[in-house]
């Protein structure tokens, strides 16, 4: 129904937006009209249009009966046991509320964060969102399993609204430049393990945990902030030798690091140093945040964690080793 598409259309973090900003022929938003329902009735003006000038050469389906696989079947001769695989090749649960909570990562995962075995509900000892503000190869997929481990819905550079996926970096990019809080309509998570993202066309990267503190302060006055570092050597190594990182950050234009820098070793390394002096300095100025610091070389990073969100040490590990032969990196 044009309810149901609106209602979809309005929960995705682009969609929306470029409907409005599009010249579409029947389709002209009104102030005193809320979006929603000025979609919903351009769809359904819409199919009834094709429907009247295709007639019977045309075959409407509605997606939401219950008799939907069945005609599906008959038209086109495909088991009806197929309806209901999407894009990605994961099937659809009939019933599925949406809102249901899940983490997701770049890694593949993409489940319910799993309940404590006392049937406790998970919990933290500081506020949500939990936002990662340190740099890519500094442990943001262990962080993220930590948290998922611990029951807590978190997103790693992947997020989703309730099924697909996109990056996480292109929703916040999107929600800053349309003036929206950062995480709007990015996902249900309570934990944002990685929120960077580089466009490989162009080359560069986005760091709103650089550019954009100031937003984030705005929007989730009271969010945690988590710092995860390691000994700056091994992290310029490490981002040398991670495909094309080491050239997106030489190519865009970052605060502290001007487009053409971080060539040098030094240049590179000092720009990492400055970051967490940087961090600092906005949670002393900002003090309605918590800022958690993991030095994720340290044997005891595990229990800084649980010291300070009380999820257990155990749940904190190391994922992403780097295929070459210097010291090892972690993501």
């Amino acid at each position: 129904s044009g309810k149901v598409w609106a209602d979809n259309v309005m929960n995705h973090f682009i969609l929306k937006d470029a409907f409005k900003l599009s010249a579409i022929e029947g389709l002209s938003f009104k102030k005193e009209e809320s979006v929603e329902r000025q979609l919903a009735v351009f769809h359904d003006s819409h199919m009834n249009r094709v429907i009247k000038f295709l007639g019977k050469r045309v075959l409407v389906i509605d997606f939401g009966s219950p008799d939907a696989d069945t005609k599906a079947q008959s038209h086109f001769g495909i088991s009806k046991q197929l309806w209901g695989i999407d894009m990605y090749g994961n099937l659809v649960k009939k019933n599925d509320p949406y809102g249901r909570k899940f983490s997701i990562s770049s890694g593949g995962i993409r489940a319910p964060p799993p309940l404590p075995v006392d049937g406790s509900t998970p919990w933290m000892k500081l506020p949500s969102p939990v936002i990662a503000v340190g740099f890519p190869k500094t442990g943001t997929t262990s962080l993220f399993g930590y948290f998922h481990c611990g029951g807590i819905p978190s997103s790693h550079y992947r997020c989703s609204r309730f099924r697909g996926n996109f990056r996480c970096g292109d929703c916040v990019r999107h929600n800053i430049m349309m003036g929206r809080p950062m995480f709007q309509s990015c996902g249900k998570f309570d934990v944002w393990a990685e929120i960077n993202v580089s466009d490989r066309s162009d080359e560069v990267i986005f760091l709103p945990q650089v550019e954009n503190l100031h937003l984030i302060h705005k929007d989730y006055p009271n969010a945690t902030l988590v710092l995860t570092k390691r000994n700056p050597d091994a992290w310029v190594e490490s981002v040398r030798h991670w495909h094309h990182l080491h050239r997106f950050f030489i190519n865009t234009e970052i605060s502290g690091l001007p487009a053409g820098a971080g060539k040098s070793y030094e240049e590179l390394r000092s720009f990492f140093v400055e970051h967490t002096k940087r961090l600092r300095r906005f949670v002393h100025d900002h003090p309605s945040h918590a800022l958690v610091e993991v030095d994720i070389d340290k044997e005891n990073a595990g229990e800084v964690l649980q010291d300070a969100f009380g999820i257990d040490k155990k749940c904190w590990g190391k994922s992403n080793v780097g295929n070459y032969d210097e010291k090892s990196s972690k993501v």
